[in-house]
């Protein structure tokens, strides 16, 4: 819970408070009132004798009845609220928690990736959509999960499936390397990477270090262990 929700729950029970006693005197000596003038005594002179303080206290005898309902009432709503507000701090404790877990686990993600896009110069930090890649892989971090999301399988097996199919074409004599780098293109835009058409040999090495980073990523940083693996390519 913040400091300003803080400051409101306080003055919000400081103001019922006052309010409440307010009410309970006005009620108690609106029923005082009523009790004096319906027994008469409030045209009676005023006596201090034993008698009659012990007429004026049996005559006013609902008057306990009245303040230990207005007590035991007064008891029951601070323990709700103190019940209320306690359960309001918990859930907000939960959520700053989860927000925290998302924050520093996005924010080591993407030292993790910028350093290893450091240690290599054909791979530029402007091609990657950080974020993307995240949310892809930790679809539920918000929430403060960050186990890796169940469709995220689906992505890699998308990858697999376009490299098996470069395989089993490769063999033919005219190799479609145009198609296949559409293919692998549009892959990798679904992780945040985006590439151009290149020249075959660059865009055969480029395509090597970024399966390398994927993988390495998965492995180290994901901890898929081996279910992040990407087909062996039997292409050039």
């Amino acid at each position: 819970m913040t400091y300003k929700n803080k400051n409101i729950n306080v003055n919000f029970l400081k103001n019922f408070l006052i309010s409440y006693l307010v009410i309970s005197i006005l009620i108690i000596l609106a029923y005082s009132l009523y009790k004096l003038n319906t027994n008469g005594l409030m045209d009676m002179s005023v006596c201090f004798k034993a008698k009659c303080i012990s007429t004026f206290f049996h005559l006013l005898e609902g008057l306990v009845e009245i303040f230990n309902f207005l007590l035991k009432t007064i008891v029951a709503i601070v323990t709700i609220l103190g019940v209320y507000f306690a359960l309001i701090t918990y859930v907000n404790n939960i959520k700053t928690s989860r927000t925290n877990i998302h924050l520093i686990h996005l924010t080591t993600f993407k030292e993790y990736i910028l350093s290893e896009l450091e240690d290599n110069n054909q791979l530029s930090a402007k091609s990657f959509d950080i974020f993307k890649w995240y949310n892809l892989i930790f679809p539920n971090s918000r929430a403060g999960s960050i186990d890796v999301g169940e469709n995220y399988q689906g992505v890699i097996d998308d990858f697999n499936r376009d490299i098996i199919l470069s395989n089993d074409t490769y063999s033919s004599a005219d190799f479609p390397y145009i198609k296949h780098q559409k293919r692998m293109i549009t892959q990798f835009r679904t992780l945040g990477i985006t590439i151009n058409l290149m020249p075959r040999n660059d865009f055969y090495e480029i395509e090597k270090q970024l399966f390398k980073l994927i993988e390495k990523t998965h492995e180290e940083y994901c901890f898929m262990n081996g279910k992040g693996k990407l087909v062996k390519r039997a292409y050039r």
